[in-house]
């Protein structure tokens, strides 16, 4: 888009046609003033003061050299403007000073005035091939070009709030205007808050914040920068490193041009920073011989095909050049020329350089962030691949490569002058050790230099990339991939191919495992470097951790945390630090769960902005969080309500419609009163869902709305007056665990049906997380976001199941009501048990070890089993009786189960199943006891001789039945008992128990439980074993492991009886929302699964944490000092971690002392020991 302000006096826009065969000359002559390019850089026009006319010219045709004057329209005369935009479709939107004339627009291809949009605003922002951007201060109005009844149609409306209720800089930002910058071609929306530059994109939630110290005046974007012109400022933000990379001075005079060109230089920017930093290129200065070059080479390029045009100057230069996508264009002889703009070969003359004194931090930067931009010279890199290149040197730079059997050697050379005649002239060198022991030499097959003077070189051990800094005159290793390359031509040829392949994609791999083991220096130099570490921090900390490196562990971990505290304070851009370290929690928590620990202690209470805020908010928001950005309110919904609204907005234009439309409004008061409540609260649904708005006109039948709720004086006392019980003052801190919530953007969405790709959050369960503050915090985000209402649906569609079966097996109904609940059961269960099979299938090991999966497993699959085989039999019989039970029994347990969300329940089915795991070796240890005393007891009572239950049989086995069956005996009248029993009760298989295992088994148990009756049958006298067994059981059993039982249950209790357990399962149920009930597009939302999160703590509260953690030694400031300090301050509380620290390492000193004395003084040391014992109590009173 070019954008031209032109001081001229307007007069009326008279739109003639004239032959343009007729013109001789473009503009009938005149001077061109202005060169007006379409966004794509597919059509040219130029605009001429002194003629007032616009003319067009055609670009597609022609690669380079003059233009022609595009003969299929006619050029526009007596047009006088303050702003112009020209589309790649012949079509130009322009207004005049006039702030009561709207947007106009002439189209060139058909020579006529054509219309724009209704009531948009005067601002011209962005035409794309299908859309139309139209912007004011605070909102975006997207008109599709389509015509229809030869209207725009509205297509989408966004909306920038003034501010929102969660964001911290509130009380900073009172007063201060929003307003929107641009709309660039990717549909990126930049808009100023305070001092604060906000970039987020139309179509989805992503956003980014960039600290500003000046206004505004122009962005531009490329792949790798956004480029940021202010007024006194230029400055560069890397879209990789989220930081900004350099800050140039304008003021600087000839030290600002040369910083701009030497980042050019170093990161081959040349075409975005040009058109951006100039709308007409000056022909002085540094900027002079760049053009000289591009017009020389463009002049031999049109000479040598003999396209130079008849009378041409050769050493003209053109005048008012303009470069967009790589190409010039500029005014010669009244004619607009074409040239390509390739500056990779140029170099400034040093002697430009002399008496300059750069900005050290600048250059520093601009060093280091332009040796990780690889990718801009990929083409090179497949060039080396192919053994094409062997370029060492350059007009201004040479490099030397020589190769050892234990070392590669590199130096460098600069040209110089001396006694007018160039020399090189030797400045510095750099000798590598490397330990790739080999029967073969190695070699260097190729290499070449990239633009910015860095080298890079293919060896038989690797492909390296050196980068000679100019400023402190020495070379550093920037990229290093192990390649095993030694051997024959022929191997190496072969193997080569492989590394071809890897190395022809857009972007460098990232270094394999071999890369860092092999290279201790150069590892060294990564963590020292901010962007290297950036770069390479996620993978240099695996090496690490899987390596077992400690050391490289915990220098990178300080690294990264000590980096975002410098950053953080200089106002730059530093979550990434932090990045590094969450991407490496599955590494850490499966091989060094103590760094998590650690990393949880040291963000203690840390954000995201140099200083603390107090604000008094509702004391519930403690610990409840939100997402700190500013978002785009989206109004696509509320397009019908707009049209409506702007359709009243020329009605009131005239002063008769206007009164009779007060006149209407006012009457709609009576008719809405009697229905206030039901009219409230549908268009407070309305505007809740975007479907009404109120940024324009508030519209004829939602005037009472709006006057209750934006005007009324009423709505604003309840708002703003709170009673002072319900808020505190209140702190903002962030969540550490940066990207610890994204899923991968790249997914295939019906694979992810099956076996979704997981987040850090589904992958770490580690309680260390959330014992703090943070990870309770994330927690109440999750659920607040979706958990709740994904797990109200879950317990929706199981209570439907519950009660469709339950009334099937409870309630007496005729058999096709029955039939109907039954299917009901089916379908529904077949649901639940889909999401049960999709768990196992995404992780077997895991679903296995879960005692509750094993649960729903059961639960649903013994009421589906039931429903079948009912509706098959269709009658009632005794097994289905059992099986209905079973199934009633397990769906009302897991009903209950469905209360371990809440807190007041869940601490108590996590403490069941904490506890059941932690003893579960006890219990199986019990099982095997109780089984070999069942067996000890089954041997012992079994019945030796065989018998029947059905017919009476006597024998001397006191193990048969019928001998310990209840036997009556007959009673004389004389009073002598028959001998022989009168009576005998039939014997059942409960008489003997240990007639079987099984039942031995189940004797046990209840033996165990204190029912002996199974036992009672014998005599104890006759039978010692008997008697022996019996002690034995009940010392061992009943006495010693029960007791031992109940003991370890309280430890266990004791030890699980926390919020910690709870939140613990609570993350597991949000884990198995996320992966098995939110679609996949649904864990990409923004809103859901943000980069970064913030959360409220009451003042009070914080203060009351700190000093827990004070006398809990867990109050860690070895790496923010400054911040934690702040904090305190803020809170007032006192505190000094030194004279503690000196207090307990002297009382150890002390302690080891009197330790090694002799026994004798034994009592002595007792005290010291509770004197030892006695805790410090830090002076954090105030």
């Amino acid at each position: 888009m070019d954008e031209v302000s032109i001081e001229i006096d307007i007069e009326k826009t008279d739109i003639n046609k004239i032959d343009i065969e007729k013109l001789y000359k473009p503009h009938n002559g005149k001077l061109i003033h202005h060169i007006i390019i379409s966004p794509d850089h597919k059509y040219v026009c130029t605009y001429s003061e002194e003629d007032e006319s616009i003319v067009g010219w055609n670009v597609e045709d022609i690669e380079e050299g003059r233009l022609k004057l595009d003969d299929t329209v006619q050029p526009i005369t007596k047009i006088n403007f303050q702003y112009i935009y020209l589309t790649d479709d012949k079509k130009i939107f322009y207004f005049t000073k006039n702030k009561n004339e709207k947007v106009k627009a002439f189209d060139m291809k058909i020579n006529q005035e054509i219309g724009t949009p209704p009531n948009i605003p005067r601002s011209f922002c962005l035409y794309k091939s299908d859309h139309i951007y139209f912007a004011d201060d605070k909102t975006i109005y997207i008109y599709s070009t389509k015509l229809k009844n030869n209207e725009y149609i509205c297509k989408s409306i966004y909306y920038l709030p003034d501010r929102l209720d969660d964001d911290i800089e509130l009380e900073l930002t009172v007063g201060c205007p929003i307003y929107i910058v641009k709309v660039t071609k990717n549909d990126i929306l930049y808009f100023v808050c305070d001092k604060y530059l906000y970039g987020t994109s139309l179509h989805n939630e992503k956003s980014f914040r960039i600290n500003m110290n000046d206004e505004v005046c122009n962005i531009l974007e490329d792949e790798d920068f956004i480029y940021i012109i202010t007024f006194k400022y230029i400055m560069i933000y890397s879209i990789e490193f989220e930081v900004i990379i350099a800050n140039l001075d304008k003021e600087n005079g000839i030290n600002y041009h040369i910083e701009i060109y030497q980042f050019m230089k170093r990161t081959n920017s040349y075409n975005s920073l040009l058109t951006l930093i100039f709308y007409y290129i000056p022909h002085s200065g540094i900027w002079k011989p760049m053009l000289e070059h591009c017009w020389k080479k463009c002049i031999d390029r049109l000479k040598e095909n003999n396209q130079l045009p008849e009378g041409y100057q050769p050493e003209s230069l053109p005048d008012r050049m303009i470069i967009r996508n790589n190409y010039g264009y500029g005014l010669l002889d009244n004619y607009i020329w074409k040239f390509k703009v390739d500056l990779t070969d140029f170099s400034l003359d040093h002697s430009f350089f002399d008496d300059v004194e750069f900005n050290t931090k600048n250059m520093k930067m601009i060093d280091n962030v332009s040796v990780t931009l690889f990718d801009r010279e990929m083409n090179i890199i497949h060039s080396i691949f192919q053994n094409e290149l062997s370029l060492n040197s350059n007009e201004f730079i040479r490099w030397d490569l020589e190769i050892f059997p234990g070392a590669i050697l590199l130096k460098v050379f600069k040209k110089v002058k001396i006694e007018n005649e160039w020399e090189w002239n030797f400045i510095c060198e750099r000798m590598d050790k490397h330990l790739y022991i080999s029967p073969f030499m190695h070699r260097i097959l190729s290499s070449s230099l990239f633009s910015n003077g860095d080298i890079a070189i293919l060896t038989t051990m690797g492909f390296f990339i050196y980068h000679f800094n100019l400023y402190n005159k020495s070379i550093s290793l920037n990229y290093f991939y192990r390649m095993k390359l030694i051997g024959g031509d022929n191997y190496v040829k072969k193997n080569t191919k492989y590394f071809r392949e890897l190395f022809t994609k857009s972007t460098l791999p990232i270094p394999n495992y071999e890369s860092f083991k092999l290279n201790d220096e150069w590892i060294s130099d990564l963590i020292n470097n901010k962007l290297d570490l950036l770069r390479y921090g996620n993978k240099l900390l695996s090496f690490a951790i899987e390596g077992h490196n400690t050391e490289l562990i915990d220098n990178i971990y300080k690294r990264c945390l000590t980096y975002y505290n410098q950053d953080l304070f200089d106002k730059m851009c530093h979550l990434k630090f932090l990045s590094i370290i969450t991407n490496a929690m599955p590494l850490l928590n499966e091989y060094y769960p103590e760094y998590i620990k650690r990393f949880s202690l040291d963000t203690v209470m840390i954000a995201d902005f140099p200083n603390y805020y107090l604000k008094h908010r509702n004391v519930s928001l403690h610990l409840n969080s939100f997402i700190r950005h500013r978002k785009l309110i989206d109004y696509s919904r509320s397009i019908y309500w707009y049209e409506y609204t702007t359709s009243l907005q020329k009605l009131r234009k005239k002063r008769f419609n206007y009164y009779l439309l007060e006149i209407a409004k006012y009457l709609m008061i009576p008719l809405i009163l009697p229905i206030l409540p039901i009219y409230y609260a549908l268009f407070y649904i309305l505007s809740n869902f975007q479907f009404i708005n109120y940024f324009k006109y508030e519209g004829l039948f939602s005037y009472v709305y709006y006057y209750i709720t934006h005007q009324s004086k009423i709505t604003k006392y309840f708002k703003t007056k709170k009673p002072k019980e319900h808020t505190a003052p209140t702190l903002t801190f962030v969540i550490p665990l940066v990207g610890f919530f994204n899923y991968p953007q790249d997914y295939d969405w019906f694979q992810e049906l099956i076996k979704p790709k997981t987040s850090l959050f589904v992958e770490v369960m580690n309680r260390d997380i959330y014992k703090s503050w943070s990870g309770e915090s994330l927690i109440n985000f999750k659920w607040n976001a979706y958990g709740k209402y994904y797990y109200a649906i879950i317990w929706f569609m199981f209570m439907a199941l519950f009660i469709c079966f339950s009334a099937a097996a409870s309630i007496s109904l005729n058999e096709d009501t029955r039939n109907r609940l039954l299917i009901a059961s089916i379908i529904l269960g077949f649901i639940h048990l889909s999401f049960e099979i999709r768990q196992l299938i995404f992780n077997p090991y895991k679903w296995i070890h879960s005692f509750w999966n094993f649960f729903d497993l059961i639960a649903y699959l013994l009421p589906i089993y039931t429903s079948i085989y009912w509706l098959e039999s269709k009658e009632l019989n005794f097994q289905i009786i059992q099986l209905l039970s079973f199934s009633c029994l397990f769906l009302d347990i897991k009903f209950l189960l469905f209360f371990r969300a809440f807190e007041s329940f869940g601490v108590y089915f996590a403490i069941i199943v904490s506890v059941g795991r932690q003893i579960i070796s006890f219990l199986v240890v019990l099982l095997i006891i109780i089984m070999s005393f069942a067996h000890a007891f089954f041997i012992l009572l079994l019945p030796r001789f065989e018998y029947s239950l059905e017919e009476i049989t006597k024998n001397d086995d006191p193990n048969n039945p019928w001998n310990m069956s209840p036997g009556y005996n007959q009673v004389f009248d004389n009073g002598t008992i028959d001998s022989k029993p009168f009576m005998i009760q039939p014997p059942n298989e409960n008489t003997n128990m240990f007639i079987d295992y099984r039942t031995s088994l189940f004797a046990m148990y209840l033996f165990l439980t204190g029912d002996s009756s199974a036992l009672s049958n014998w005599s104890y006298k006759n039978n010692p074993p008997l008697a022996i067994l019996i002690v034995l059981f009940s010392l061992l059993i009943v006495v010693y492991l029960m007791n031992l039982l109940i003991g370890l249950l309280n430890i266990a209790i004791e030890k699980d009886n926390n919020r910690v357990s709870y939140l613990m399962q609570k993350v597991e149920i949000l884990a198995e929302i996320e992966l098995f009930y939110l679609l996949p597009h649904q864990r990409r939302w923004q809103a859901w699964f943000p980069y970064m999160i913030n959360y409220f703590a009451t003042a009070d509260k914080v203060r009351e944490r700190i000093k827990e953690m004070f006398n809990e030694r867990e109050w860690e400031t070895e790496l923010f000092p400054e911040m934690k300090q702040k904090l305190l301050d803020k809170l007032h509380i006192q505190h000094n971690p030194i004279n503690d620290k000196v207090f307990m390492d002297k009382l150890e000193e002390i302690y080891i002392i009197v330790s090694k004395l002799s026994k004798e003084q034994s009592p002595q040391i007792e005290k010291i020991d509770e004197i030892k014992e006695i805790e410090v109590q830090p002076n954090n009173q105030k």
